[in-house]
């Protein structure tokens, strides 16, 4: 293994994409949708809170005081409210083409992905949730022998894909917490998806501090595609303040930051920055036979969510990737080839149903 370290070194592009998909899976976020040049569950706006969350990111208020967010108890001859919810998520991104550092050419990425969140309420206290998801990318390279020399393939496409189970337990308007685990894969056609495997576990606990501000603490364990395993601490502040129009939302998704601004009802904008990290196994008759390709990259967003019905969201992104860095490793982990991108503008739209 390498020992230098860098930014996103020491985490596997699954384990840390996990991580941040995990870490959203508990603050209650939706999957990296309008992120989406970041990771699945990836990667990605307006879901229910999920199992792990205490409530959602746009409130901390105690669930006495969330009227408008509360279900509804159902009116007479109307049928009882269902256990069950259901959230289905499609999002496709695509990065433009870009230069490579080092004279390599340049490489252009496209990304498609979705999302399954199920959850059922055991009771007033009690949630449990199942996540499940997969996204497909594509790297096209200009001069693949530039980047590395030799015969066959080098990286034209990997496949991500994930389930996370999670539960959630509420003890009352102040105090909640939860866990989850996710297990996931990240490799080429022709390599085996075991060897891309990885795994995150996360727990947290959740308090009320005040009607507009909470603190959740945890700590997150993630294994990597030939590299350390990754333990982060969390400490998250939920909080909402007012803006000119109505509350802005600050909120922590993932591995990133997002701060959203109701322009009515309907529709609502917002800047985010993020945090991701991806990895792939390759195949054994790839160029880095067996090895790990490993793509790292900041991306800066604005961002917007149309809710046509309440069922049904869509959402878009324009943004810069401020940061975005290509490695090649072997398959102990050793570093063969690093490029680093020149900062490029990539594009995302997502659509979200509740059932």
């Amino acid at each position: 293994m390498n020992p230098r370290r860098r930014l996103g070194r020491g985490s596997s592009g699954v384990g840390t994409a996990l991580a941040a998909a995990l870490l959203g899976f508990a603050l209650g976020a939706v999957p990296a949708a309008v992120a989406a040049d970041a990771a699945p569950p990836p990667g990605r706006e307006a879901r229910p809170a999920p199992p792990l969350s205490s409530a959602p990111l746009s409130s901390t208020q105690p669930p006495s005081a969330r009227a408008s967010s509360a279900p509804r108890l159902p009116q007479e001859g109307s049928p009882p409210a269902s256990r069950w919810k259901v959230q289905a998520s499609a999002v496709g991104a695509w990065s433009l083409p870009v230069g490579l550092e080092g004279d390599r050419g340049d490489v252009e990425v496209r990304r498609a992905g979705f999302d399954v969140l199920t959850t059922y309420e055991v009771s007033s206290r009690l949630s449990v949730g199942f996540d499940v998801g997969a996204e497909r990318s594509t790297y096209r390279f200009s001069d693949r022998d530039r980047v590395v020399a030799g015969v066959g393939r080098l990286f034209e496409e990997g496949t991500t894909a994930y389930v996370t189970p999670g539960f959630k337990v509420t003890l009352d308007d102040n105090w909640s917490y939860g866990a989850a685990v996710t297990v996931a894969t990240g490799f080429a056609p022709g390599a085996d998806p075991a060897d891309g495997t990885t795994a995150s576990v996360m727990a947290t606990v959740r308090r009320r501090l005040s009607p507009s501000l909470a603190l959740m603490v945890g700590g997150l364990y993630a294994t990597n595609i030939e590299d350390d395993p990754l333990i982060v601490p969390i400490v998250v502040v939920l909080g909402a303040g007012d803006g000119p129009g109505g509350p802005v939302r600050f909120e922590f998704r993932g591995a990133g930051v997002r701060a959203a601004y109701p322009l009515s009802p309907r529709v609502s904008v917002a800047a985010a920055v993020r945090y991701m990290n991806r990895g792939f196994r390759m195949a054994s008759d790839d160029r880095m036979s067996e090895g790990v390709f490993r793509d790292v990259r900041v991306p800066l967003s604005v961002e917007f969510d149309l809710h046509p019905t309440r069922s049904v969201t869509i959402s878009g992104a324009v943004g810069v990737n401020a940061y975005a860095d290509l490695r090649f490793e072997d398959r102990r982990g050793n570093e063969v080839v690093e490029a680093q991108a020149d900062v490029g503008f990539w594009f995302a739209l997502s659509a979200t149903f509740r059932f």
